[in-house]
């Protein structure tokens, strides 16, 4: 059925009849849905501020085309998102980036491997970490 869509797959199901100009038959594409994994979560405190600091891992078979990102703590004062270092260096695209005094929003194209993320707020306050691709 075109348009069909399974738990944890996606399903883009491309048929046309023996008279369409180009028609390339019946194709089914499969892909695992991609994954946001968090892991090492840790928090310091400075003078004037609480870091929190964890890792997000994209797990995907394809990379995805975008990963959302939305922070959400009170306070919030600086958001850095870093993939680790290759041959010293390391850089990061994002686009759409919005900050306020609660939220921080960002989008990141073509998402893959590891990000070091590091959240500061005014005081230690729980931070939500909301996110689609």
């Amino acid at each position: 059925m075109a348009g069909e869509s399974n738990i944890g797959d996606i399903v883009i199901d491309v048929t046309g009849d023996g008279n369409t100009f180009g028609n390339i038959g019946h194709t089914i594409i499969r892909a695992i849905r991609p994954e946001l994994r968090v892991s090492q979560e840790q928090r310091r405190a400075n003078e004037n501020s609480t870091i929190t600091e964890f890792t997000i891992s994209v797990v995907a078979e394809i990379t995805p085309g975008c990963l959302y990102l939305q922070f959400l703590a009170d306070g919030l004062t600086k958001v850095s998102i870093m993939p680790p270092p290759v041959g010293g260096v390391s850089s990061l695209m994002q686009r759409n980036v919005r900050q306020s005094a609660c939220e921080y929003y960002t989008e990141i194209p073509a998402p893959r491997g590891d990000y070091n993320v590091a959240v500061e707020t005014a005081a230690a306050t729980p931070v939500e970490l909301k996110y689609g691709f």
